[in-house]
């Protein structure tokens, strides 16, 4: 059996991004066998360590976006700091920083500042709207990204109001964005020897996803759609008995076709009303309406999703929590995972959603803990000449009683 190996180790990274996105692709970067060293503020590091829900007082969020990584703590306006700084963009590979645009040219360690150090620097930029235009230097979160990509307003029900999604895919599409980005420029620099600045913009990154904006272009109305997708039918979430939800997705006539039998209402495949996806977005209401009745019918969601699934067609009931936490697929193919906890925690570990992205025949994930703020400090500051006095003074500031 073929060896699988961490794909990126040897690779150095400095992390100076701060939140979700940024520390997510260094999170990445890290489980793939890189050596991240985690830049934070002094006393109280990346803001992610106090998000919510916390485990033992670590932030939940910090312990999964950090895995793998080792923490220092830096005054990046000290000049003594600055000086450890440029030693270690010496020899490092990646950097990921997360700062409006301009910070980072304020503290002299912009991209064009940091090639002159390192040449073939890959250098990775997280921002809201990115490093060039107008609306460059706007501070912005996930939920800006949203509203700014279209996506908010392509979201919820026809008659109501635009909807936040539920997660903050934002900042978690905008990690894969930059994670694949940073791969591709490595490609590149194998083949070339040259490195580049990688820029990530969030809203750029779910505006990619905003197939809303098609439709406009082909000069078709705009319009939410709530549960039920503008542009297929039947596809969306549909409702059963007891209130509960299953999804079901036609995405052609072939499928349209299976429902129709498994419905046992095989007339309908050649019904004028339904007889193309074309049509059945038209008359959507009542298709939406003739799926909902038959589920209706149905003993349980248990037995419709079967009896959906013997005729291939694509549904899945609508998870809980519980559901995933107790799904066989999931658990069996270690979908989920725990991540060790640092050192003095009353647990060893803490469970954690995505535990890896993909699944490699040749690649394995490294599974270590998310570091204590400044656990690094001695090891690397004190080996590029950080005197013992401000060691323990950084020690003072970051302990966590």
């Amino acid at each position: 059996m073929e060896e699988k190996v961490l794909m990126l180790e040897g690779l150095k990274v400095l992390d100076f991004s701060k939140h979700v996105a940024g520390p997510a692709i260094g999170g990445m970067l890290a489980e793939h066998g890189a050596s991240v060293i985690h830049i934070e503020k002094p006393g109280t590091g990346d803001d992610s360590r106090y998000y919510s829900p916390a485990c033992e007082g670590y932030g939940s969020y910090y312990i999964w976006l950090n895995r793998g990584k080792k923490s220092v703590t830096m005054d990046l306006k000290d000049p003594e700091m600055q000086r450890v700084v440029r030693e270690l963009i010496a020899e490092t590979d990646i950097i990921v920083e997360s700062f409006r645009p301009g910070v980072m040219k304020r503290l002299g360690l912009d991209y064009e500042s940091v090639r002159a150090i390192k040449p073939d620097i890959i250098y990775a930029s997280v921002s809201a709207f990115g490093q060039t235009g107008p609306y460059a230097d706007r501070p912005g979160y996930d939920v800006i990204a949203q509203a700014a990509s279209g996506l908010m307003n392509a979201t919820g029900d026809p008659d109501g109001p635009p909807s936040k999604l539920g997660m903050n895919m934002g900042d978690t599409v905008s990690a894969l964005n930059g994670f694949g980005s940073i791969c591709l420029a490595l490609y590149h620099r194998a083949m070339t020897g040259r490195g580049q600045h990688v820029d990530i913009s969030l809203a750029r990154s779910l505006m990619w996803h905003n197939m809303m904006v098609v439709k406009t272009l082909a000069g078709t109305p705009r319009m939410r759609s709530g549960n039920h997708d503008a542009m297929l039918c039947p596809y969306g979430i549909f409702e059963g008995n007891g209130g509960r939800h299953i999804v079901i997705g036609c995405a052609d006539n072939g499928v349209w076709h299976r429902l129709c039998s498994v419905m046992k209402r095989g007339e309908l495949a050649e019904d004028p009303r339904f007889a193309t996806n074309l049509l059945r977005v038209e008359h959507r209401e009542e298709t939406i309406g003739i799926v909902e009745d038959w589920l209706r019918s149905m003993p349980s969601m248990e037995e419709a999703e079967r009896a959906l699934l013997d005729a291939a067609v694509p549904c899945s009931r609508v998870y809980g929590d519980e559901d995933i936490l107790s799904d066989p697929h999931i658990l069996g193919q270690d979908w989920f995972g725990e991540i060790p906890l640092p050192e003095g925690a009353a647990h060893e570990h803490h469970p954690v959603g995505a535990h890896g992205i993909t699944t490699f025949s040749g690649g394995r994930l490294r599974n270590d803990p998310a570091p204590d703020l400044g656990a690094d400090n001695r090891e690397i500051l004190g080996g590029h000449g950080i005197s013992e006095a401000v060691l323990e003074e950084m020690e003072r500031l970051n302990r966590r009683d």
